[in-house]
This record gives structure tokens, C-alpha cells and sequence, in this order.
């Protein structure tokens, strides 16, 4: 699965518009995922019956390593694992990462503030007959979550994507909930097969350092 995603801001299907407020509750993107130089996120697989066994890693460890200043633009690099890339903020409401700074491919990883249930397209390609097409919703504030590393209250959002063929594309979701000023506490990950929803594990967060 993924953290990925390419940024090509066009709404293929459609977006609809809504006069409701946005949730301010949210903050920017900077308290929703806080980058300071230090802070270190450790993560565990939780397993469904549906993971196969051996093959994730039981422990993820995301660390903010250094920040520099590329062409105005403020960026950190980020080693997921021993795996380094420069994650950035667009303001206060996108969160973005690249290969590298000289890099012209982004992925979006995350935005803030969204207001429940509206739809915000992460991205948008179409290539002949096929998408590739993901959707970012807020699903529900106020949830409390419970890890190894706490109790905490979140926001969940559902990350929904669209591969493959464009009139039958494959279809995933990866279920996010994050704390303020805390980061990513818990995801889970599930597909559509064959019309039967498999639903699989996710991380949990077991232990933070945030400087």
C-alpha cells in the first residue's frame, strides 16, 4: 500500500461544492502533522486474518532527520524506515513529498481543513482507458483511539482510490486517524474484490517524540 500519490489537481469525476463551513477544528496542516526537526513516530502492524503472514515488517519508524531551504520552500527530509524524502507544507493546508529537491514529481499526502463527508481530490490522471484517482474525505472528529502509546482524540479521514480501468477501476481505501499536534496515530487498509470488501491491518502508533 501506500503513501504516495501524484499530484495532478484535476477533477475528473466531478467535485461538488458545499456552502457548509469548513471544519475549523482541524487547524492547519502543520498541527495536524507537525514536522520539527527530532520528532520520531514508531509504529506496529496490527494483523488482520487477511495479511499475509511474515511479509510486513512488524515495526515502522518515521523520523524527521534535517530541514533546508530550497527555492524559498522550507523542506524536511523524512526517512521512513531508512527509505529519505523531503516532505513540505503548501501554506497551511497541503502536506507534500518528493524524491528529492530538484525533483518535479510530488505526491499529496495529506490535507487541512476539510469539511465532513465533502470529497477533496488528491489526484486526477486519466491515460487512454484507465484512471488512477484518489479521494481524501474527513470521515468523523472527536474519535478517541486508543494505542501502546496513549489515548488520543482524532480525526479520521478515509482516503479512497481509484486504479485501473476507467469504467471498472480497482478500488482501496486506507482509513487515517490523526491527533493534533500528535501526527498519524492508527490506519487501517481494506480493497473492493470481485464486489466483497477485504478489509486488512494497519499501523498503530506505539511511541512518539515530538521536539
Amino acid at each position: 500500500m501506500k503513501l504516495l500519490l501524484f499530484v495532478s489537481l484535476l477533477c475528473l469525476f466531478g467535485c461538488s461544492e458545499s456552502s457548509s463551513p469548513e471544519n475549523k477544528k482541524l487547524g492547519t496542516i502543520q498541527e495536524l502533522y507537525p514536522l520539527n526537526v527530532g520528532n520520531k513516530w514508531v509504529y506496529k502492524y496490527i494483523y488482520s486474518p487477511t495479511d499475509p503472514s511474515g511479509i510486513i515488517p512488524e515495526f515502522l519508524t518515521i523520523q524527521v532527520l534535517s530541514s533546508q531551504t530550497f527555492k524559498g520552500v522550507k523542506m524536511y527530509q523524512v526517512s521512513r524506515d531508512g527509505d529519505k524524502s523531503f516532505w513540505f507544507y503548501d501554506s497551511t493546508t497541503a502536506l507534500y513529498s518528493t524524491a528529492d529537491t530538484n525533483s518535479s514529481s510530488t505526491q499529496y499526502l495529506l490535507h487541512s481543513p476539510l469539511t465532513i463527508d465533502e470529497p477533496f481530490v488528491l489526484q486526477a490522471v486519466t491515460t487512454g482507458s484507465t484512471v488512477d484517482k484518489a479521494i481524501l474525505t474527513l470521515a468523523e472528529e472527536n474519535t478517541s483511539i486508543t494505542t501502546d502509546a496513549g489515548t488520543f482524540n482524532c480525526f479520521h479521514f478515509v482516503e479512497t482510490d481509484y486504479k485501473g480501468d476507467l469504467n471498472h477501476p480497482d478500488t482501496s481505501m486506507v482509513d487515517q486517524w490523526y491527533a493534533k499536534n500528535i501526527g498519524m496515530v492508527r490506519n487501517r487498509y481494506s480493497e473492493w474484490k470481485a464486489g466483497v470488501l477485504k478489509e486488512h491491518g494497519g499501523w498503530d502508533l506505539q511511541s512518539y517524540i515530538l521536539k
